[in-house]
C-alpha cells in the first residue's frame, strides 16, 4: 500500500464504529473549541473500518476508493460520517457542510432530512445510469435472441440516479474524459481508477517470453457474463490458434448455453481467482493481453490491475479507459472485430509487445496509482468546496 504523510492520519483519527449500522465517524484530533466542518459520505464504510484496524487490502476498487475518500475528507479538516450507499435507516441529526453521495438508493431519504442543504458531490463509479441500463438491456436482448434464452438483466440500476445527478453541485465520475459526456451539463470531473503498488512485474519482465505470451489473452472480470461480453469473446476465439483464459465467476445458466465454446482446446475456463494470488500471477505471467468487451463500466478495476502486470488492454470505449497507443479500443466489439484484432495483436513481434507492455506499466504507475487517485480527489474536492 502506498505510504505518505497522509497515511499517518491514522494516528490523528477519532473513530466511532456502530456495528449495528456499519456507520463510521471520523475526525481530526483538534482542540474542543475549534469547530470542525462536517461531511456525510454515503458509499462503503467496511473497507475504511478494516483499514483503521490495520488490515491490508490489494483491491483498490472499491476498497481503496472508499479509504481514499475517507482520508481525503479527514485530511481537509472534516469530521466525516460514513454510511452505506443503500442505508435507509440513518438519521440526520446535525447540519452537514458537505454530502458526498453514490447511487440513488438512499439519496431522497437522506436529502429530505436536511434542514440546511449542504454542498453536494455525486460520485459515480460507472457510466450515466440511463446509458448503462440501455446498454445492459441491448446486450441481454441480443444474447437471448441469439441463443433462444431468457436471461434477465443482472447489472441493471433499479433506483433512479437522476435527482442526485441534478441536485449535485458537482459530479466526480470514475473514468476517462469520455465518461463525462452523458452526465447533466454541470461541473463534472473525471478520475482514473487505480491499482495498489505491486512489484511483481519488476521480477518477471526480464525473463518473460513474449514469443509465447503473445498467443495468450486474459479475460478477468466480475459478475455479469453477458454484460461483460464474455459470450462475444468465446464466439470470437472459437477455432483460433491463440488462447483465451477466462478468469472470473461463470454463471451456471450461462455455462450451460456456452459449454460447447468452453470445450474448445484454446479456451481455458479458470473460474474465480483472487487478485494477486499465486494462481493470478501464474495466468497473468503467461499472457500478453487483457481483453474486456464490456458494454458499460466505470473504468474496470480488473483491467487496471492486469495493466499493472504489464498486460496490454483491448477494451471497448464503454470501459472508459484510454489505451493511448499501447492498447486497442474496440469500435463495435463484434465477433468479427475481436477475432481480427486478436489475431493482429498476436502477430506483433515479441519486441513490439514487450515495448507496449512497458508503456502500459508506465501509464499505470503515472496515471492509475493510489497516489494519483488520492491527489486528484483532494484537488477536485478543494476546488469544489472553495468555489
Amino acid at each position: 500500500m502506498f505510504l505518505s504523510s497522509y497515511g499517518l492520519i491514522l494516528n490523528k483519527l477519532l473513530l466511532r464504529f456502530d456495528k449495528s449500522s456499519n456507520n463510521l465517524i471520523l475526525g481530526l484530533r483538534r482542540p474542543y473549541y475549534i469547530k470542525r466542518k462536517k461531511a456525510l459520505l454515503s458509499y462503503i464504510p467496511s473497507p475504511v473500518h478494516a483499514y483503521l484496524e490495520g488490515k491490508k487490502t490489494v483491491r483498490f476498487s472499491n476498497d481503496g476508493i472508499a479509504i481514499s475518500w475517507a482520508i481525503v475528507l479527514t485530511d481537509l479538516g472534516y469530521e466525516v460520517d460514513i454510511i452505506s450507499w443503500d442505508d435507509l435507516s440513518f438519521r440526520v441529526n446535525k447540519d452537514y457542510d458537505l454530502f458526498v453521495c453514490h447511487g440513488g438508493v438512499n439519496f431522497d431519504y437522506i436529502y429530505a432530512q436536511f434542514k440546511k442543504i449542504p454542498k453536494i458531490i455525486y460520485f459515480a463509479t460507472g457510466n450515466y445510469w440511463k446509458f448503462h441500463n440501455n446498454q445492459e438491456v441491448k446486450r441481454i436482448n441480443s444474447f437471448n435472441k441469439k441463443y433462444n434464452a431468457n436471461f434477465k438483466t443482472d447489472r441493471f440500476i433499479e433506483y433512479s440516479e437522476e435527482k442526485a445527478n441534478r441536485l449535485a453541485d458537482a459530479i466526480i465520475v470514475l473514468g476517462n474524459e469520455s465518461s463525462k459526456k452523458m452526465f447533466p451539463n454541470k461541473k463534472i470531473y473525471n478520475i482514473n481508477n487505480a491499482s495498489y503498488e505491486d512489484k511483481h512485474f519488476n521480477t518477471i519482465i526480464k525473463n518473460k517470453d513474449f514469443e509465447k505470451t503473445r498467443d495468450n489473452f486474459m479475460f478477468f472480470a466480475g459478475a455479469g457474463n453477458v454484460h461483460k461480453g464474455l459470450d462475444i469473446l468465446l464466439e470470437a476465439f472459437k477455432g483460433l490458434d491463440i488462447n483465451l483464459y477466462v478468469v472470473g465467476h461463470i454463471d451456471d445458466e450461462f455455462y450451460k448455453i456456452m459449454k460447447p465454446f468452453f470445450n474448445e482446446a484454446n479456451i481455458h475456463k479458470v473460474g474465480e481467482v483472487s487478485m494477486r494470488s499465486r494462481e493470478f500471477y501464474e495466468i497473468s505471467d503467461k499472457c500478453a493481453f487483457v481483453i474486456l468487451p464490456s458494454c458499460s463500466e466505470g473504468q474496470a478495476g480488473s483491467v487496471v490491475e492486469c495493466m499493472n502486470q504489464g498486460l496490454i488492454p483491448i477494451v471497448t470505449e464503454e470501459t472508459r479507459l484510454d489505451t493511448k497507443g499501447f492498447g486497442v479500443t474496440l469500435k463495435n466489439a463484434s465477433v468479427r472485430e475481436i477475432k481480427c484484432i486478436s489475431k493482429k495483436m498476436a502477430n506483433l513481434s515479441p519486441d513490439k509487445i514487450k515495448k507496449m507492455a512497458l508503456e502500459v506499466r508506465k501509464d499505470v504507475l503515472n496515471n492509475h496509482s493510489q497516489k494519483y487517485f488520492f491527489n486528484k480527489i483532494k484537488e477536485y474536492l478543494y476546488n469544489i468546496i472553495n468555489e
